[in-house]
């Protein structure tokens, strides 16, 4: 019987692309990109969804490549069903054990795969709420921040029930600063030998090799009210994970103001989609989630999914 998988767990903009993709670059190695539609329907108590429900999950166009026919024929064996995609990257790279990033619901996959390992990248999450605004995700910091929390948050829930044999934790800065030295350790966690392949795959993609100087950048970049209200939120969390107070005089921020700032965010997403997607089908977008025609819906997920698509890196 194959090896339960490895994951790799952290909020979005932490640094989970890019290592995933030194740990993919490993000669033994996979490692499948986001994963998180193997657990987004999972219950946290291990329930697994209906068909029909899973049926119209799969159908989404961020899926087609995974399962381009959607729901594949046979029976319903959701464990094979999602295994199967791994097993299927494992054997089309020709490696010997395979993984998979999740940036949500990570607590649900022993479910799945009750003897699986786990690695966590942490960043600081002031550069990482920074990075969420450019993305267009939110449009301050003050909302930004959030996803951060609640994603280490769980993590700190979740890691308490794993034996520590079970998991490594890896900071993005250390592995910025010094890949070869993270990545060593990482290895020998999943039980391999470091090799120097990891470091090549800016040869192959669009990812540029680790700069230690795109580190820590709120410190340059962020204002200071920007920097008081992401501590108000993280402080303690942040402190936490090892990284350092700014310094800062702490910031109160009333009822009232927290509101302000959470409208604020959303004008500016709704700004930054508009831009992105074009007003008709921002409107087409809306209209099509009040109306139950699942034909129509599908039609404005595809193009916005084919916008989307010119955007990633």
């Amino acid at each position: 019987m194959m090896e339960d998988p490895f994951f790799l767990v952290g909020a979005e903009r932490s640094g989970t692309t890019v290592l995933r993709l030194m740990l993919d670059y490993h000669p033994r190695l996979a490692c499948f990109s986001e994963f998180e539609f193997a657990v987004d329907l999972l219950g946290d108590d291990g329930r697994y969804p209906e068909m029909g429900e899973l049926r119209r999950y799969l159908s989404k166009p961020s899926l087609r490549d995974v399962f381009p026919q959607g729901m594949p024929p046979g029976a319903y064996d959701y464990r094979s069903l999602m295994d199967g995609v791994l097993r299927d990257k494992q054997k089309a790279d020709q490696k010997d054990r395979v993984g998979a990033t999740v940036h949500r619901h990570f607590n649900r996959l022993p479910h799945v795969w009750p003897d699986a390992s786990f690695i966590h990248i942490v960043r600081d999450g002031r550069d990482v709420a920074r990075s969420r605004i450019a993305m267009g995700w939110d449009g301050n910091v003050w909302t930004a921040i959030d996803t951060w929390i609640e994603t280490e948050r769980l993590w700190d829930r979740f890691s308490a029930e794993l034996s520590p044999d079970r998991v490594h934790e890896v900071r993005y800065e250390q592995l910025i600063a010094n890949p070869k030295a993270e990545l060593t350790k990482m290895c020998s966690f999943l039980g391999f030998e470091f090799s120097e392949a990891m470091l090549s795959y800016p040869d192959h993609t669009t990812y540029s090799i680790p700069d230690p100087s795109l580190v820590f950048q709120w410190r340059d970049k962020a204002s200071t009210r920007e920097i008081q209200l992401l501590e108000h939120k993280c402080l303690d969390l942040l402190v936490a994970r090892g990284y350092e107070p700014s310094g800062c005089e702490s910031l109160e921020v009333s009822s009232s103001e927290a509101k302000r700032l959470e409208r604020d965010s959303r004008w500016k997403r709704r700004r930054f989609r508009l831009s992105r997607y074009g007003l008709p089908l921002m409107v087409l977008d809306n209209l099509s989630k009040r109306l139950p025609v699942l034909a129509f819906r599908s039609w404005v997920e595809e193009r916005i999914y084919a916008v989307s698509l010119r955007h990633v890196k």
